[in-house]
Parts: structure tokens; sequence; C-alpha cells
């Protein structure tokens, strides 16, 4: 097949794959010709068009970031329209377009059908705008439903909308109001392929989180429950963001000793830092009105990583990793002192190498980006069969 893949995310060089790469790669080796519109929505990459075996890369930037309600409306408006800037790919028709939520980014492209294809497949991961008003990147009111409406309308135009889970589906249906469930098919979230190395935990006992510290996303609690650990357990979290200084002035006003904030750093060097841990934490916001599926579960399935899924009541991904992948355990509680005992016991107990192994056994089994390439195959095969 000749497949458009639509992106916001994607990187050129392939050291740091985004999920994006690693599914356009899977598509490759699949037989399928990628081309690839990808516009860096961080305005740092270079315009330019880049050619691999199977893939075509187009590139573009929006206008730097700016501050302000003014600038982020400006931003969001016209960043889309640099997708129109890929005339050679648009003059192109394609057996298969996908695209990633939030659909807004590339309105031009559905809203106008710039880019013509038989099947269009959106990957939906995080309902727009919810997703971004529950982070305070949108503010509530007017403008959250115009988005709303739009997004809706782009959401239409697809034949057919990836869900992570059975819970999200039903989260996607109550949002949208959606009433297709034709076009609907669960399409879980995916990783690379390679083997990394797997080794026994470190002397020292430690727990890891990583993702962006950003509000909303409950890290707090982590932090606080770092207090009622074991004076042995130390609390290691990995990336950066605006949560930043407030993590920090928790750290100090509660004297904790055994949190580390860690830095951004290499993904090489976070799979070899995380594959020591004794335990990989996932937290979500238990205030979130929207089914959540943490992407972070790769990365510690991957190295056969215990996981404690603390996850809000509603949500089916605690389920997913305590009885589906049987790769931890999950807790649907916000309370600190719950938090460490849940940590405390898992540390403790000699299941956490069978929890690895079993979590390492599934992730290959079922959520490798080849796995994936396999499905969206299927899905628009389908498709392309029954048009005919």
């Amino acid at each position: 097949m000749n497949i458009a893949m639509v992106v916001a995310k994607y990187d050129e060089t392939g050291s740091s794959p985004y999920l994006t790469n690693e599914l356009a790669d899977a598509l490759t080796v699949r037989g399928h010709h990628v081309t690839v519109l990808y516009v860096d929505w961080e305005a740092e990459a270079e315009p330019k068009v880049k050619y691999r075996e199977g893939q075509t890369l187009h590139v573009d930037r929006t206008m730097p970031r700016g501050k302000g309600l003014v600038a982020m409306a400006r931003k969001w408006s016209l960043a889309p329209l640099k997708y129109l800037s890929f005339g050679q790919a648009l003059s192109k028709r394609y057996d298969l377009a996908i695209y990633y939520s939030p659909l807004f980014v590339a309105y031009p492209l559905i809203a106008l059908n710039r880019l013509k294809a038989r099947r269009k497949l959106a990957v939906y991961w995080d309902f727009f705008p919810y997703h971004q008003v529950e982070l305070g990147m949108i503010p509530r009111g007017p403008i959250e439903k115009g988005l709303h409406a739009a997004e809706l309308h782009l959401l239409r135009q697809m034949d057919v909308i990836g869900l992570m889970s059975p819970k999200n589906r039903e989260s996607f249906r109550r949002v949208f109001g959606w009433k297709d469930d034709s076009r609907l098919r669960l399409l879980p979230i995916w990783g690379g392929s390679e083997r990394l190395p797997l080794r026994e935990p470190d002397a020292q006992k430690y727990c890891v989180f990583g993702g962006q510290l950003a509000p909303g996303r409950n890290i707090e609690a982590l932090v606080r429950a770092a207090e009622f650990l074991p004076a042995d357990i130390e609390l290691r979290i990995y990336g950066r963001g605006p949560l930043q200084p407030a993590l920090e002035a928790l750290i100090r006003e509660r004297g904790l000793k055994n949190v580390r904030l860690m830095g951004q750093v290499s993904r090489e060097q976070y799979q070899r830092e995380i594959a020591g841990a004794w335990l990989g934490l996932i937290i979500t916001d238990p205030n979130a009105k929207t089914d959540s599926f943490p992407s972070k579960v790769i990365d510690y399935f991957r190295v056969a990583l215990p996981v404690l899924a603390i996850t809000e009541e509603g949500s089916d991904f605690g389920s997913f990793v305590q009885e589906t992948a049987q790769g931890g355990r999950k807790l649907h509680s916000d309370d600190p002192q719950q938090i460490a005992a849940a940590i405390a016991e898992m540390v403790a107990t000699p299941q956490r190498s069978e929890w690895g192994r079993s979590g390492h056994a599934y992730y290959y089994a079922h959520m490798t980006a080849d796995r994936i390439a396999e499905q969206v195959e299927e899905m628009a095969q389908a498709g392309l069969e029954s048009a005919q």
C-alpha cells in the first residue's frame, strides 16, 4: 500500500524514535511505502524532504510558541496550515492516511480533503480538547465548546478510529456522543520490536517514574508517598516540565532524602537505568473525566520491570496491568500512605520477578510496532476490499 502518515511528533534522526517512527518503520518493513508529513510544533526542525528506502519524510515547522492566550490561539489556528506546504506529497493519492489525536492539528488536510486517500485511520489517544482542558492548556467555556465541535466534525471524516482499550472506547462514546460503533476499533499503544538488555535489580532499592512533569498528572502524590516509604527505598523521577519547581519545593519542605529528580536523560540511559529498578510507577489524575492508558508502561514492560498502576476508579488500565498482562498490581487511591504501603509490599515480595517476566512476555506478544502494523494493515485492507 501507499500510506501517508500525518504527525506532529517525529524523530527525523532515528536516534530517539517516537511511536510514530516505530509504526512507520514497521509498515515499511511489511513492504508498504510510507510518506510522513511532519510539522514540528516545537519550531526547531528545518524544512526539508528526506528519502530512505520505503519512506519519504516531509518536514516543516510552526512559528515559535509565544506566551499568553492570544499567542496560543494564533499558533493553534495557523500552525496546521503548514501541512499545506507539502505540495509534492499532497499531489499524490494514497491507499491509507493515518492521523493522530488531536485531529485538529491537521484540520486543513481533513476538512478541505487536501490529502487524498481511499481510507482514513485516526489513532486516537487523547480526547481533544478535554485532555488539554484538564491539563490547563485550554480554557473552559466557548473556546472549549468550539474546539469540541471542530474535532467531532473531523472525526466524522474518518473511516476507522483506533482506541486503546474498552474503557477508552466507552469514554470516547460519552465525550463525543458517538453512535457509530462500526468505525471504532481497539488499537493498543505500541513500542519498538527490538529486545532490550535485561538485568538484575541494583543493590540499592529504587522505584522509578518517567514522564513529563506537568500539572494534572498527580505526580505530587508520589513525592508525598516517599515520606512513608521504608528508609532503604528510593524514588527516582525522570523527566522535565513546568511542575519541576513545585516538586523541588515539596521535596525541600518535607525534607525528603529518598526522592531524586533525575531530569531529562537520553532514551538509552533511561532504558538502562530503569532496567535496574525494583518497581515502575504509573499514576494518573483521580479526577480525570476520560479514561487513560499511559504509554510509559511500554518502557517498563520492555525491561521486565514490575508495575504499580495507581489510577482513577473508572479506568481499566489497572486491570490491564494486573489481570490481562499480569505485570504488576493496581491501586485506586491517591492517599500517600496507601501508595507507600503498596510500593513497600511489592518491593518486598518474591512475586516481583514473576510480574516482570509476565509483563515482558505480554509486551512482545501483543504490543510491538510490528504487531500493530499488522492490525493497521488488516483494517485498511478490509475497507479497501469492501469498497471495490
